[in-house]
């Protein structure tokens, strides 16, 4: 699940995570005055988390949210989702379970540019600590895996900013 706080309240952000470990959408906590036409439903202050829950299952059965893609592609490199496999011009590609959530991190969204935290965030265990340089091996890793098999490069460093699929 991929949750975005905007208001500062982490532990709200981790408890969600933990409940709803099997959905993917975003949630975002707004101040009322920061509505915007679009926005599916408001929660006043303070929020009681079994509502929060509840109301978040209910709009994931509507079909505001779509099924994710059980196949990714991007140049060749193809990622299935249901099967846990990657193949890179047909063939295999044997990736890590943190490889492998990496790859379908930047597969979501190709092109988009994900900080280390982004990244952190969406790929490992909330819980854990950002402070050690676990990204760039990872990236490193991946990286020298998709590279042995075809010789192209696919991410790209951003200097100050992060990572993107290319």
């Amino acid at each position: 699940m991929d949750v975005l706080m905007v208001a500062d309240a982490p532990e709200l952000a981790l408890e969600l995570r933990r409940r709803l470990i099997d959905r993917s959408f975003s949630v975002r906590c707004i101040a009322r005055d920061a509505c915007k036409p679009g926005h599916v439903d408001f929660l006043p202050s303070p929020v009681d988390l079994d509502d929060l829950v509840a109301r978040i299952i209910a709009l994931s059965r509507r079909s505001l949210f779509r099924e994710p893609a059980a196949v990714l592609e991007h140049r060749g490199l193809r990622l299935n989702v249901r099967t846990r496999t990657v193949t890179l011009h047909g063939q295999a590609v044997e990736l890590t379970n943190v490889e492998y959530r990496v790859l379908q991190v930047f597969m979501q969204q190709p092109g988009l540019v994900l900080s280390r935290r982004q990244l952190w965030d969406r790929a490992w265990d909330a819980t854990e600590n950002l402070d050690s340089n676990l990204v760039q091996v990872y990236m490193s890793r991946l990286r020298s895996k998709l590279r042995a098999v075809s010789g192209e490069a696919f991410f790209q460093t951003i200097r100050g900013a992060g990572y993107t699929l290319r």
